[in-house]
């Protein structure tokens, strides 16, 4: 084969195989506000010097990747596993370009919901002036074909933790070196048996995804210490003390919830 049949094969796999930013009934679109900036960890470079349109490709047969990077001069592909929020740690690294992938092939999340194509699953958090009980809370999901969130799975703990870490830190008390979030209601309760978690899709808790202090499952609201609950029947999720944890809390009222679906 001569090197004009090797050019000419190459541009017809690159006509044929993208067409703008979709390949494959797959969607991507450029993150234009992560111009020349790069995570500071948690890439994974594509040994290959490759155009854009390959860097999409290894991005989507890849199915934990979410975002790439690619710098155009040098051929450069990076795949990036989660996605990257306000608080995620960023450098500068010029000539990069940012892309987000928005589908695997089939239906799209909703008006920019977030998306954890790993664990199939859609998402919104919500949050409201007044105070609402858990059924208000379910209703309102339900009102919008979802359900409250569901974290069966290590690899949705892992996602959420990643997503709560880079959007929800807003309090830094002074003189203490922990930062906490908005803890917010997820489908989780012991309603059925006293003291025995199970997700609203009948899957039983698993405390291992948690690890050892990622657990409070005992009437009382860590959020503000000293308060009981009665009835500490409902799970909410958030950061407490720097840690990423699932806690018992009353489902009598909430302002903070996360609803979620199958895209």
């Amino acid at each position: 084969m001569n090197s004009w049949t090797v050019v000419a094969y190459w541009l017809y796999k690159i006509l044929t195989f993208s067409n703008g930013n979709q390949i494959n009934n797959f969607d991507y679109i450029e993150s234009t506000t992560l111009k020349n900036t790069l995570p500071v960890s948690g890439t994974l470079p594509v040994t290959k010097r490759i155009p854009r349109v390959y860097c999409a490709n290894f991005c989507i047969q890849r199915k934990q990747c979410q975002m790439f990077f690619h710098e155009n001069v040098g051929m450069h592909c990076l795949l990036y596993d989660s996605l990257i929020w306000n608080e995620t740690p960023t450098k500068v690294s010029n000539g990069f370009r940012a892309y987000r992938l928005l589908n695997d092939g089939r239906a799209k999340c909703r008006n920019n919901d977030v998306w954890n194509r790993d664990g199939n699953i859609c998402f919104r958090q919500y949050n409201s002036s007044s105070m609402i009980t858990s059924g208000e809370a379910k209703n309102r999901c339900n009102a919008l074909q979802s359900d409250l969130l569901i974290i069966d799975t290590i690899q949705k703990k892992m996602f959420f933790e990643n997503y709560y870490r880079g959007t929800n830190l807003e309090i830094r008390r002074q003189n203490i070196s922990f930062t906490d979030s908005l803890p917010a209601l997820v489908g989780l309760s012991d309603k059925s048996f006293e003291g025995i978690w199970i997700w609203d899709n009948g899957v039983l808790f698993n405390y291992f995804h948690w690890g050892l202090f990622g657990v409070e499952f005992n009437g009382v609201d860590i959020t503000r210490p000293g308060v009981f609950c009665l009835n500490a029947d409902c799970g909410w999720i958030g950061v407490y003390k720097d840690i990423f944890m699932v806690w018992d809390n009353c489902c009598s009222k909430t302002s903070h919830w996360i609803c979620a679906y199958s895209p």
